[in-house]
């Protein structure tokens, strides 16, 4: 599915994903929504913003503030590229969300052009010499 197609919410749960595992690890979430958070991924399916309130609370929280402060609609796909891309500073660095350039693909891994791994868990249309967003390690989109 291309970005220009994909909903917000769905959006959200890309990026968000790659922190399902340490959410569940600390019991934010639960095996049962660890496994649906994946069938939605896995499948392109818009999730129920229910569960992404409470398996991302902290994300949630700050895409809603972020969408009162320029009053856009918190789950405008706008609102939420804006927010992970520009907002989603976070204490650990490894989780903020990165640019970087493609050097070098070996399967569902791509070397960047700092040297770093990232991996093509969405099965993306990557090409060396082009710029991804990363968040935690995970190649999001395509630039």
């Amino acid at each position: 599915m291309s970005r220009e197609s994909m909903s917000g919410v769905l959006m959200f749960l890309r990026y968000a994903f790659p922190c399902a595992e340490a959410q569940l690890a600390k019991g934010v979430i639960d095996t049962r929504d660890y496994a649906l958070l994946q069938r939605w991924i896995n499948q392109d399916m818009p999730p129920m913003i229910e569960l992404l309130e409470q398996a991302f609370p902290e994300a949630v929280f700050k895409l809603k503030e972020l969408s009162t402060k320029i009053d856009r609609e918190p789950w405008s796909l706008n609102n939420v590229l804006d927010f992970w891309r520009n907002h989603h500073d976070y204490k650990n660095e490894s989780c903020n969300v990165r640019v970087g350039k493609i050097k070098k693909i070996d399967g569902q891994i791509a070397v960047m052009d700092d040297n770093s791994m990232a991996f093509n868990i969405y099965a993306l249309n990557i090409i060396v010499g082009r710029a991804v967003h990363i968040h935690r390690d995970v190649i999001i989109e395509v630039i």
